[in-house]
């Protein structure tokens, strides 16, 4: 199909189905536009979010970085207080800690 005639089936002029494209190349094409340029070649437009890892994988690594950080912070008051804990115990608390999040899921898990 010529552009001629694509832009035709969308009800645009010539320049307009140009400027589309530009949008379509650099990324601010409007779904709007999509949409209509999809029925004009009696197709579906369809956005999908794919994740770039498996879902437990995102909430092992979210429960990880909250333990974590729960974990270090405690640490640093013992430390001022002068009761610090070693390396190998923080360890220990954050995987207990990772334990009991992935059995509670809190809500603010995310926040």
């Amino acid at each position: 199909m010529s552009a001629e005639q694509l832009a035709r089936r969308i009800h645009i002029k010539q320049p307009s189905l140009t400027a589309l494209e530009r949008s379509e190349r650099t990324g601010t094409i409007t779904l709007s536009s999509l949409r209509k340029a999809a029925r004009a070649l009696d197709c579906e437009v369809v956005c999908v979010l794919v994740p770039r890892e498996s879902l437990l994988q995102t909430l092992k690594r979210r429960i990880n970085e909250v333990a974590t950080t729960k974990v270090r912070r405690v640490s640093h008051t013992m430390r001022l207080e002068d009761q610090q804990t070693p390396p190998e115990s923080q360890q220990i608390q954050i995987e207990d800690l990772e334990r009991q999040l992935l059995l509670d899921l809190p809500r603010d898990l995310w926040d």
